[in-house]
């Protein structure tokens, strides 16, 4: 029976719920802890499973730090992983809850886990079986029913449900959990590679830079989203962090083309980082950084492309009328100022960043506004053009091919020229002029217009009466022109007071001609003599003794040059000597060549200084003495043309050889010696003939000039007193008392300037005691005098009874200083004849000169008068102008006179070492130009008239204290020891 049921097949727990089942109850307990061991079995599946999902995850995150996966294989790896959860989670939910047992499989598993069940739950099932077994006899089967519920009465009490149930569950969670924190401590230990890994695996497309121990940053731009102007460039900064990377790339990509990425190296700064730049962004680029290998890669940035177009660069090509016959000139335009001539032609030409499609100028005058349209010219540039007719304000817009306009406009001032007028004026000279007969004057028409001169008509007069104009055309444009009209007055047979007069007329070449015409100049002609009588009250012997002494000095530069050049030839000759090898004989020879090419520079120095000297004198001379000085010079300079001559001979007997040779040097250097000298010796003599008669008549000169001096300063008191008899009365005004203060200034003037003549002629009288005893005797007289008539004193008295406005005893105090300066005046006078007849025993026994009227000449010098104009206020000194009591502008006068200025003479130290001014100018030595100032209107010049009572009064109390302190009596400096 046992055989049996052992035999028969197991009774599931479907079969048992037919409501047949003999086990009744027991089949519903059977079941429920096959769901018990099910659900344990699935959870417990579940949580071993721990090792291998943790496992994968370390796996994937070591093989990406490893290997630095791509996107798609982190992809793969994320859906396997998904899928193995998914899978596994499901597997263990159909164990937990789909699958079924049978009840065999049930009661085995219980009878095994709890002994004490025997084999009831196995016999109960077998039974079961043969209760259903229509092999079996019904009483066997009714027999087996009957255990079955035997079994099933002692199986009541058992609790088959709760011993279905383990700990396995909650001992596997435990081992799960402390595996979970396991590998998330594992995590947090490596948290920079779990915070750079995880993103990856989470967006595995998405910028997330692997895990390396070299981190990258871009730092510039610094934020996604920067804008670049469209086709300029990027530079790209970054720092690394970490290990410092030996080299950096720079790699880069149009948004959305990663196939297009493009690399460059970057430049290593230093600790500024790493820096690149891309050139002309076109498009939006993504770009980051990156070792060589890539196994560093920084985030990534985006850079955005302004689009709108922008102004690069900008020209402006003005062609001008076609009558100027100007180029064209094209140049930057920085939107400024445009000047252009009226009817020129003016293109502009923009370039941007972007490829333009047009633009727009926009042109603004007072009553109109006219649009230019700007047509494309290259790929970036639009051009625009238009003629300058009226001043404007312009606008200037850009459009591009993608229809962007520009988002800026640029504006510039048209500002539109005119033609003008020609200017021309007569110069050298520019005013009026006084011309010596004998002189050649070349004035100069000078003509200019600002597009071109297209005639010049010169017209000339004699005595007033014009022929016709000398006309010039100018084919080619011309924009300065200068003309010279030569007039030699000798050949025109002209007479003293005679005129020639000049001017101009000048015309443009624009189409509507403008003319301009100058000044006239008018040449009045005087005598030589005449000249020359001018000449001499402007000047003494001193500016001929300078004059001569250029000369002289000339003489003395040539000389010095010959001196070094002889001592270059000794400096050779050493070379020579210590010469060893061909390079060294070869510099010498050059040297040799340099030094014979240096004397005969020289000599046509001298030659040409000798044609000076032949011609250095006038045939009517400032004064006399020189007339006989003419021929010494004419000696010196035959001298001096000899003494080349004999150089050059004895340059010409050195024999030419193939190298330099000591003979050679010996005889140069004897021809240099034998020129110095003979030079030299002529200098000497001309130093002797020249230099020391003229010297010695400067002595002369200088006691003439104080005589002369004395004579201006009494012709001012003379004047001065005669306008002081004006106030001599009782109950002065106001006004009367001012002119009064003045004359008293000038008073005090002329007596300050007496004292200094007094000094003056002292010391002159010495100096020429030794060549002019009797001149000089006569001046020392003269100065003694002087002191003993207390000019000064009577002076001061003068000036203070001025000041403090008593006009009556002012008057009588100049009238008595006048009177006392009229008794030395006439023995001033009487001392003439002397110094006359000393000089000319001088010049005729000593010197061997004719001194005819040399004497009368050096008279007329009034150069260093110094004159007062009474009437002309506390400012009216007459200046030295060579006039005692006429002041004014000097006349211009031309000559063939050439003196040393002031100004030279000074910088020289007063001995004429100046260079002489050439033949047919006008003398330095004449007076100013006349006073006039072009282009000024007189009717806007400040007027010099006498201020108003008014303002006067404002001022009182300065001018009172100004004039005390004009009557202050100076210190009085002690007369000369030797003086009798």
């Amino acid at each position: 029976m046992v055989a049996s049921m052992s035999a028969a097949a197991p009774v599931s727990q479907r079969e048992s719920q037919t409501g047949l089942d003999p086990l009744g109850s027991l089949a519903t307990r059977l079941g429920a802890a096959d769901r018990i061991l099910q659900r344990e079995r699935g959870a417990g599946l579940l949580l071993r499973s721990w090792p291998w999902v943790f496992g994968f995850l370390a796996a994937v995150l070591a093989l990406d730090v490893a290997l630095h996966l791509g996107g798609g294989v982190r992809l793969g790896l994320d859906l396997a992983f998904v899928l193995l959860l998914v899978s596994g989670g499901a597997w263990c939910a159909w164990l937990a809850f789909g699958k079924r047992n049978s009840f065999e499989h049930v009661a085995r598993t219980l009878e095994a886990r709890h002994p004490r069940l025997g084999s009831k739950l196995i016999n109960v099932l077998q039974m079961r079986v043969q209760t259903t077994d229509p092999a079996l006899a019904p009483l066997t089967r009714e027999l087996a029913g009957m255990a079955i519920g035997g079994y099933v009465g002692d199986l009541q009490n058992e609790p088959i449900e709760q011993l279905a149930r383990t700990n396995k569950v909650k001992i596997e969670a435990k081992r799960a959990l402390f595996g979970a924190l396991g590998f998330f401590a594992l995590l947090g230990i490596l948290f920079d590679i779990t915070r750079t890994e995880t993103p990856r695996f989470l967006d595995p497309f998405g910028d997330h830079p692997p895990y390396s121990f070299t981190r990258l940053e871009i730092t510039g731009p610094a934020t996604d989203g920067t804008q670049v102007v469209y086709n300029e460039n990027l530079l790209v900064t970054a720092k690394s962090a970490g290990h410092r990377p030996a080299e950096l790339y720079l790699s880069w990509f149009p948004a959305g083309h990663a196939e297009q990425t493009a690399t460059l190296p970057m430049f290593d700064r230093g600790e500024r980082g790493f820096t690149q730049q891309i050139e002309n962004v076109k498009s939006d680029l993504i770009v980051f950084v990156h070792t060589r290998d890539r196994h560093a890669i920084s985030r990534q940035r985006r850079v955005g492309v302004v689009l709108t177009p922008r102004l690069e660069k900008a020209w402006v090509k003005i062609s001008p009328p076609a009558y100027t016959e100007l180029p064209p000139v094209e140049k930057p335009f920085e939107f400024k100022t445009v000047k252009a001539l009226e009817g020129s032609a003016i293109e502009f030409r923009l370039a941007s960043n972007r490829p333009l499609a047009s633009g727009h100028i926009t042109v603004s005058t007072d009553t109109t506004e006219e649009p230019v349209t700007m047509m494309p010219g290259d790929e970036k540039q639009v051009i625009g053009k238009m003629v300058a007719k009226k001043p404007a304000q312009l606008k200037f817009s850009l459009l591009d091919r993608d229809g962007y306009a520009s988002q800026e406009t640029w504006e510039a001032t048209l500002t539109v020229t005119h033609d003008l007028p020609p200017d021309v004026q007569v110069t050298n000279p520019s005013s009026d002029s006084f011309v010596a007969m004998d002189f050649k004057a070349e004035p100069a028409i000078e003509a200019s217009d600002d597009y071109g001169l297209k005639t010049l008509r010169i017209h000339t007069a004699r005595n007033g009466t014009f022929g016709e104009p000398k006309v010039i055309h100018y084919d080619r444009v011309t924009l300065h022109a200068r003309e010279v009209v030569p007039f030699d007055f000798n050949s025109m047979h002209l007479q003293s007071g005679d005129t020639v007069s000049l001017f101009a007329e000048a015309i443009d070449n624009a189409p509507e001609p403008h003319l301009a015409r100058s000044k006239t100049v008018t040449f009045t002609v005087i005598s030589t003599e005449e000249y020359n009588d001018f000449l001499r009250e402007r000047a003494d012997i001193t500016d001929i003794e300078a004059k001569y002494a250029k000369l002289v000095d000339a003489m003395r530069d040539l000389i010095e040059q010959q001196k070094k050049l002889g001592e270059e030839i000794a400096a050779l000759q050493q070379q020579l000597a210590a010469a060893k090898s061909d390079a060294q004989t070869g510099a010498v020879q050059k040297k040799l060549d340099d030094l014979i090419a240096k004397q005969n520079a020289l000599d046509a120095k001298l030659n040409q200084l000798a044609d000076t000297m032949e011609n250095f004198v006038r045939d009517q001379p400032l004064y006399d003495v020189e007339a006989e000085l003419k021929d010494t010079l004419a000696e010196k300079a035959q001298e001096i043309r000899d003494s080349t001559q004999a150089n050059a001979d004895d340059l010409k007997k050195m024999a030419p050889q193939s190298a330099p040779s000591q003979k050679m040097l010996e005889d140069f250097k004897q021809a240099s010696d034998d020129q110095l000298a003979r030079l030299g010796a002529t200098e000497q003599e001309a130093e002797q003939q020249v230099m020391q008669p003229l010297a010695d008549l400067s002595l002369m000169q200088a006691i003439i000039n104080d005589i002369n001096r004395y004579k201006d300063l009494y012709a001012a008191q003379q004047e001065l007193a005669k306008q002081a008899q004006a106030y001599n009365r009782a109950g002065l005004s106001r006004e009367d008392q001012l002119a009064l203060k003045d004359l008293g200034a000038q008073q005090r003037g002329i007596g300050d300037a007496l004292d200094t003549l007094e000094q003056q002629m002292w010391e002159d009288g010495k100096a020429a005691m030794g060549k002019f005893p009797k001149a000089g005797e006569s001046a020392q007289g003269i100065a003694q005098k002087m002191g003993d008539l207390k000019f000064q004193t009577l002076a001061n008295q003068t000036t203070r009874e001025m000041v403090v406005g008593n006009g009556g005893t002012g008057a009588q105090l100049a009238e008595n200083l006048r009177s006392e300066m009229d008794k030395l005046f006439c023995q001033c006078n009487a001392k003439d004849g002397e110094m006359n007849d000393e000089l000319d025993q001088y010049l005729g026994i000593q010197r061997g000169l004719n001194p005819r009227s040399s004497f009368r000449q050096m008279m007329q010098s009034h150069k260093l008068g110094q004159g007062f104009k009474p009437g002309s206020g506390s400012q009216g000194n007459g200046g030295r102008d060579g006039y005692a009591i006429i002041g004014g502008p000097n006349p211009n006068v031309l000559g063939n006179e050439a003196l040393p200025s002031n100004t030279d003479k000074a910088r020289n130290g007063g001995n004429g070492k100046n260079k002489t001014p050439p033949t047919g100018v006008k003398p330095e030595v004449a007076l100013d130009k006349s006073d006039v100032v072009h282009g000024v209107n007189p009717l806007n010049r400040e007027s010099e008239a006498v201020q108003g009572e008014t303002i006067i009064q404002q001022y009182s109390g300065l001018v009172e204290e100004y004039f005390k302190a004009l009557t202050k009596s100076p210190k009085k400096e002690a007369k000369p020891k030797d003086k009798p």
